[in-house]
């Protein structure tokens, strides 16, 4: 759930990881969006699945993935 995935990036980052990927997705929540807003000056890259769905997910509220932040990455696949 959002509450553990909060806990598990900050468990990361207090270990010292400076990039931490993200390969799942999530509707837009207000702690999720709130948390990777907080993080943006943890000198930490975070590298964002783009999801396995071929959504435009500019158009969705999809995050990580979705954020605007300079220390966000989006991946994805041009196949399966």
């Amino acid at each position: 759930d959002e509450y553990n995935a909060i806990r598990a990036i900050e468990y990361s980052m207090n270990q010292g990881a400076n990039i931490i990927n993200n390969s799942w997705s999530n509707f837009c929540s207000f702690s999720i969006r709130s948390a990777f807003e907080g993080w943006q000056n943890r000198n930490v890259i975070f590298v964002n699945a783009a999801g396995n769905a071929g959504l435009q997910i500019d158009s969705l509220s999809i995050f990580p993935s979705n954020l605007n932040l300079a220390n966000n990455v989006t991946v994805g696949s041009i196949d399966s």
